[in-house]
């Protein structure tokens, strides 16, 4: 009697683990295909964040080209702006240089004629007062 109530209790205890076993894997197959679509949808999400992050990167990167371009393109022309300041300044200077060489001419040339014009008169005031005497 005993032998056969512990193997009542055995049968009993294994029945009851095999209904807890097939329980726990009909919760698990019912969790699972109860969150399934959660999951697919996270993992379609996932995949999206992924390629937003990539296209995000690739239009940074388009981005800090396009800029360091433009940057160049406003160097060269701001450098090659510069330059053409400088020589038409230096052609400005070369004008003024000239024009003053010139004035320097035409002022060299006039006190020339003034001093034969005042060497005459002097000579001809000379030549009067030694007439008078």
């Amino acid at each position: 009697m005993l032998k056969s109530t512990l193997k009542d209790l055995k049968d009993n205890y294994q029945k009851i683990e095999q209904q807890i076993v097939s329980e726990t894997h009909k919760q698990r197959a019912g969790q699972q295909a109860r969150y399934q679509p959660v999951l697919e949808r996270l993992h379609t999400l996932k995949k999206l964040l992924k390629t937003e992050v990539d296209q995000r990167k690739n239009a940074e990167e388009h981005f800090k080209g396009l800029i360091e371009q433009k940057a160049d393109d406003i160097l060269n022309q701001f450098t090659v702006e510069y330059l053409n300041k400088l020589n038409s300044m230096n052609d400005t200077v070369n004008n003024f240089d000239t024009r003053q060489d010139v004035l320097n001419d035409k002022r060299a040339a006039l006190k020339h004629k003034i001093d034969i014009q005042l060497r005459a008169k002097r000579e001809e005031i000379v030549n009067n007062v030694s007439e008078k005497q």
